[in-house]
């Protein structure tokens, strides 16, 4: 995402006392855009969401895939996913009132907006 920021300025940059400018900016957008859309495609569902819906055979698969076949790995990183949502399911969802009445998370909201104009 950074080298994509990077590089969008300086494409602007190169392209800004060009008549046409705008429309080099804009077509590099789109066929990026568009090369991201047709990626994700290929992505394939993590072991967390896996595990979630309850297809831990293809969760344990995947994980044993990307930790080189190490099954055994696979196993205790799994066992580590589905104690974590076993905690989310004891302790509950948030809502979008603690998120913005609560003193701690209103100002993490508050920074973290605030910083994307800077």
């Amino acid at each position: 995402i950074c080298l994509a920021i990077v590089g969008a300025n300086v494409l602007n940059y190169l392209d800004h006392d060009t008549a046409s400018g705008w429309r080099w900016s804009l077509g590099v957008q789109v066929i990026l855009g568009v090369a991201t859309a047709g990626g994700l495609l290929f992505v394939r569902d993590t072991p967390r969401f896996l595990e979630s819906v309850g297809r831990s055979g293809q969760a344990l698969k995947v994980l044993s895939g990307l930790r080189g076949g190490d099954a055994g790995a696979a196993a205790r990183e799994l066992a580590m996913v589905r104690a974590e949502l076993e905690e989310e399911r004891r302790v509950g969802s948030a809502t979008w009132g603690e998120l913005l009445f609560d003193p701690y998370f209103r100002n993490l909201v508050v920074l973290g907006c605030f910083f994307q104009f800077f």
